[in-house]
Formats: structure tokens, C-alpha cells, sequence
């Protein structure tokens, strides 16, 4: 299967990150060894020259890592059709013992990848460059990260072979599957209550840190910019409770709310609602909840980062300060709070269409 075009296509991309974050690597190497803001010698120009086409590199790679979650199910999907059994990508990444391992470490490692680019972005709103140490040494830690994402998509490429015979999805997902008994005993609506009353409490504990916020104005002063401890409590819950609510939200899509979009008591698939007979409803479900979750999440972590921005103790002006903090935590709140909002009416329209129009329509 790697001369298939999806396989090849995901394996020059993974070649490509590999060089892209090996020459950047190099370079983070001689930042955390030599880089001293204070000196303005020839060597410190250069670093600080060559700091910025290494983390743009970086960045092309992560973002390379991140469409290739996309990539991969969108692969999968289309392996199906030469894989006997398989009516979606269910039954392609069930094919072998590593494709459903490289969607899960793929899936998480989406938010290590975008916390880094958000480091990125932090630090090159500041003239002081707070983050760049940071920066080295956290992107020298997620490269294992990435390496076992890319060596994982590999095996799961070498291993597929066509000849084999796979479960689709109606079997795999069915209450008589061993291997879903503890989502069938979740199914029946059991998981509508907890589902919706998580968005409700997001969306109000969302708006009230949101309402908090915009004392914060772009132009106050950067000590008068700080939140309390209780702006940061309510971040810190607010983020916890999209932590709580992703895996929540995931696992009601499978149960629940995919039977209603396929109009079909017994089938739950997570992939299916990819496909264009069900107008690419699960781009729009996933789309809307992935971003939403790693901005709510990583709102309340940014938050400590606040004491690189000071300096000597006393936060700089804003415009290089701790407002460049504040600024994107708003942001992540008011971004994070419309995606949850689109999310709810994604999600929730083929299920209440349902139950007001009393069936399919």
C-alpha cells in the first residue's frame, strides 16, 4: 500500500518533517548553548538571524503533523475500498495493529504540536524574545513525540496489506462486539444529560471568564492587565472542564448522535459522517470541538508563563509584556466559546430535528 497516493503522500510528508525538524534541532542545540540576549557580539546577531528561520521551519513542520491527522483518516477511508470488508476507515485502521495507535497518538499529539506554535507566536510578540529558550527546549522534547507519530504511521503503512479481511464498522461498533460492550452499555441517550449539561456549564463558565476579561483592555498598563487569582481559578476550571468535555463529547458522537445522523439505530461510526452522503457533517463536528478544546486548554497554561515577560521583575510595557498573555488568553476564550457554540448546532441537529419532526425527514 506505500505506492498508494495517500501513502505516499503522507510519507514525503513525514520526510519532509523529519529534515525540517532535524536542521531546526541543530539549531536549538546552539540557541540553549550560546544565546545570551544581553550580548550584542557577532555571534548572539547570528543566533538571533538564524532563530527565526529555525522556528519557522519548526512551524511548517508541526503544521505538516497536523494535517496529517486529517490525512491519515481521509487514507484510511479511501483504503477501504480495496481492503475486503472494510466500508470505511474503521475497518482499514483495524487492519493491522498499529493504524488505530498511530489516530490516538496522532489525536494527542495535535495538542502538544499547537501549544508549540502558540509558544511561537507569544514569543515573537514580544521584543525581548522571553520564549526562546522555552521554545528550544520544548521542541527538543516533543520530537520523540513526533518521531514515534511518524514511525507508527509508517508500520501501519507497511503492515496493510489488500488481501486481508477486515470487520466494517456496523460490526465493530455493535452492541455484540466485545470490544464495545462498555460503549453499548453507555448508549440509549444515557450520556445526552451529562453531554449537554457540560456545554451548558462550558458556555456559562466560559462567558463569565470572558465578562472578567474585558477589564483587561488592549491599552491598560501591563500590571493592570493581570487577572486576580480568581480570574485565573475560573480559567483554570474553565480549561479543566474542556479536558473533562472532549473525551465526553467524542464518545457521545460515537454512541449517540451518529445514529441519528445516518438514521440508524444500530450504526455508530466515528468515520462515516466524514463521507459526502452525509454532507461532510463530521468535518464540521470535529473541526469545531479539536480547536475549541486546545484553545480552552491552553488558555489557563499560558498563564504561566507570565513571569518570562517581566523583566527584572517588572513586567515590560504591554505592548512586549504580559498584555501579549492576556491578549491571546482572550482570544482562546471568545474563539473556544464560538466554536462550542457551532459545535452545539453541528452535533445537535440531525438529533433535535428528530425528536421535533418525529423521525427522518
Amino acid at each position: 500500500m506505500l505506492l498508494n497516493t495517500w501513502s505516499l503522500a503522507l510519507s514525503l510528508g513525514s520526510l519532509l518533517v523529519v529534515f525540517l525538524l532535524a536542521v531546526a534541532a541543530v539549531s536549538a542545540v546552539r540557541v540553549l548553548r550560546y544565546w545570551n540576549p544581553a550580548s550584542d557580539d557577532a555571534r548572539q546577531i547570528g543566533l538571533e538571524s538564524e532563530i527565526w528561520l529555525s522556528s519557522t521551519l519548526v512551524a511548517y513542520a508541526l503544521g505538516i503533523q497536523i494535517i496529517s491527522l486529517v490525512l491519515l483518516v481521509l487514507a484510511a477511508d479511501e483504503f477501504a475500498g480495496v481492503i475486503t470488508g472494510a466500508m470505511c476507515a474503521t475497518g482499514t485502521l483495524l487492519a493491522n495493529d498499529f493504524g488505530i495507535p498511530a489516530l490516538l497518538l496522532k489525536m494527542t499529539g495535535v495538542f502538544f504540536y499547537g501549544f508549540w506554535l502558540v509558544l511561537h507566536r507569544l514569543d515573537t510578540r514580544s521584543e525581548f524574545y522571553p520564549l526562546v529558550r522555552l521554545k528550544c527546549w520544548y521542541l527538543l522534547a516533543i520530537i520523540p513525540l513526533v518521531g514515534a507519530d511518524i514511525v507508527l504511521q509508517t508500520l501501519y503503512l507497511l503492515n496493510l496489506q489488500p488481501d486481508i479481511i477486515v470487520s466494517c464498522c456496523a460490526v465493530v461498533f455493535s452492541a455484540a462486539s466485545s470490544g464495545s460492550q462498555f460503549m453499548a452499555e453507555m448508549a440509549g441517550n444515557r450520556l445526552v444529560p451529562y453531554f449537554y449539561g457540560t456545554m451548558i456549564l462550558l458556555a456559562l463558565l466560559g462567558g463569565l471568564v470572558a465578562w472578567r476579561h474585558r477589564k483587561f483592555a488592549p491599552a491598560a498598563e501591563a500590571a493592570a492587565a493581570e487577572p486576580d487569582r480568581a480570574d485565573r481559578l475560573l480559567l483554570a476550571g474553565y480549561g479543566l472542564a474542556w479536558a473533562f468535555f472532549l473525551p465526553l463529547a467524542l464518545l457521545t458522537i460515537i454512541t449517540v448522535i451518529s445514529s441519528y445522523i445516518y438514521a440508524m439505530p444500530f450504526h455508530n461510526c466515528p468515520f462515516c459522517i466524514l463521507k459526502p452522503e452525509y454532507a461532510y457533517v463530521g468535518f464540521a463536528i470535529y473541526g469545531t470541538l479539536l480547536p475549541a478544546a486546545f484553545l480552552a486548554i491552553s488558555a489557563p497554561v499560558v498563564d504561566l508563563l507570565r513571569p518570562r515577560f517581566r523583566l527584572n521583575g517588572v513586567a515590560t510595557r504591554p505592548a512586549a509584556g504580559e498584555e501579549v498573555v492576556t491578549a491571546y488568553q482572550r482570544f482562546a476564550l471568545l474563539i473556544s466559546l464560538l466554536l462550542l457554540v457551532l459545535f452545539a448546532f453541528f452535533s445537535s441537529f440531525h438529533l433535535w430535528r428528530y425528536f421535533i419532526m418525529g423521525g427522518e425527514v
